[in-house]
């Protein structure tokens, strides 16, 4: 996702869609993949920043924002579903 968010800008780069679909066709399977197995490791601070990391990025490319947009304020006008090991059960 890194490597994407450096492709996009405001006026240049991937357009928002494109990015959309690389979020969601590319890093969401592979995030998810056999998650039931590494799911409890998940469950520490460290892969949790991590993979809030992931979804912010993913947020800033598709609504085109600048970096210092806060987080929750993306999130709430794209709502993308949590990463694994942020639902319910906790």
């Amino acid at each position: 996702m890194c490597a994407c968010r450096g492709a996009c800008g405001v006026t240049w780069g991937l357009k928002p869609r494109v990015v959309h679909w690389l979020y969601v066709a590319i890093i969401v399977p592979s995030v998810t993949f056999a998650s039931l197995v590494w799911w409890p490791g998940c469950q520490t601070a460290s892969a949790k920043r991590k993979l809030s990391r992931i979804q912010r990025l993913a947020c800033l490319g598709i609504m085109g924002a600048m970096r210092t947009t806060p987080t929750n304020a993306v999130e709430a006008l794209i709502c993308p579903p949590p990463p694994p090991g942020f639902g319910g059960s906790e």
